[in-house]
């Protein structure tokens, strides 16, 4: 299992890195996933979601 975190901090704007949509995506596609869907849930497309099938090892 992978978790991202990013915290927010006082010197968060300094250093933050946020992903972008076609970042998630390419990413994604290294995963191990099937019926990825990545959606953006915010209205200024800060929080995005990656929802997906983990695939079985055969």
């Amino acid at each position: 299992m992978l978790c991202l975190l990013d915290t927010f901090d006082r010197l968060s704007a300094k250093y933050d890195e946020p992903w972008t949509k076609k970042r998630l995506i390419k990413f994604s596609k290294k995963l191990p996933l099937s019926s990825v869907q990545i959606k953006i849930k915010t209205d200024n497309a800060n929080g995005l979601i990656l929802n997906g099938y983990a695939l079985k090892d055969s």
